[in-house]
């Protein structure tokens, strides 16, 4: 779910990327100590950092807001992964194969033209192998009054028996219930005028350039320069700052993982 706190982590990322392209353990592209941060800063740890020389740059999320909520809530699919198990039916024998990078189901459904269908759902986890899911199957099955039996990858059903297998993955979902727009001022705190000069214009250019953020939960915000403020009336106390404005917008939802149906017909479980 993506938070205004998910908006700011972001804009830090891109804010210190800029700032450090070679990586924090190398010097910063001004050469002076960086520091970035969300939130409003501490006045005396700020009188501290800027009597050593450091650049502040704070990421602070301001009272502007309003609800751009637009969009349906319907569930929007997001990713379905392949299978990365297969089922080869030859007659009355099932052969697994593949690997499990992931959990999948693996259903077999047996039935007659004399009876009902029974389906049966093994669900394979990474600790799994191809012998494994085979002889789960069979243990189901047998439990289910169908005698069934596994040697290896291979599991045999009853003579004559219809025999069907499917393979299901788990996809994830993605359901937005309320978008908003909210104003973010990035702020620089200098120690001079000579580095407010140096460093607002790579800021700048690093977030104009971003306009569509990545925020952790896979969605994206759209973030939109709005204006630029210069604050010199505390000059005497060495303290020269430049205010960006931006507007972020984003939305409030949820990513759910679901399982793909692989039957229509009651199943028995682990």
């Amino acid at each position: 779910m993506a938070d205004i706190s998910d908006v700011e982590k972001a804009i830090v990322t891109k804010v210190s990327a800029a700032l450090y392209p070679n990586g924090t353990s190398q010097p910063s592209i001004i050469t002076a100590p960086c520091k970035v941060m969300r939130g409003w800063p501490v006045p005396k740890q700020l009188d501290t950092d800027l009597d050593t020389g450091i650049l502040t740059i704070s990421v602070f999320p301001m009272p502007m807001e309003r609800n751009t909520t637009r969009f349906t809530t319907d569930l929007q699919t997001l990713n379905i992964p392949t299978p990365t198990i297969t089922a080869t039916i030859s007659g009355q024998t099932i052969t697994f194969a593949g690997t499990i990078g992931s959990t999948q189901n693996i259903g077999v459904t047996v039935g007659s033209w004399q009876s009902t269908s029974e389906t049966v759902v093994y669900p394979a986890t990474t600790s799994d192998t191809m012998t494994t899911v085979a002889t789960g199957l069979a243990a189901l099955l047998v439990g289910a009054g169908i005698a069934a039996t596994s040697s290896g990858p291979v599991l045999t059903l009853p003579p004559s028996a219809i025999v069907t297998a499917a393979v299901g993955v788990f996809g994830t979902v993605w359901q937005e219930f309320k978008r908003q727009e909210r104003a973010v001022m990035v702020s620089l705190w200098c120690p001079n005028p000579a580095m407010r000069d140096q460093a607002a214009p790579i800021i700048d250019l690093a977030l104009v350039k971003n306009e569509h953020l990545l925020l952790p939960d896979g969605s994206g915000a759209r973030m939109v320069y709005q204006r630029t403020m210069i604050s010199d009336e505390r000059q005497t106390l060495e303290i020269y700052r430049r205010d960006f404005v931006y507007m972020v917008e984003y939305g409030t939802n949820e990513i759910t993982t679901y399982p793909q149906i692989i039957s229509t017909i009651a199943i028995t479980t682990t």
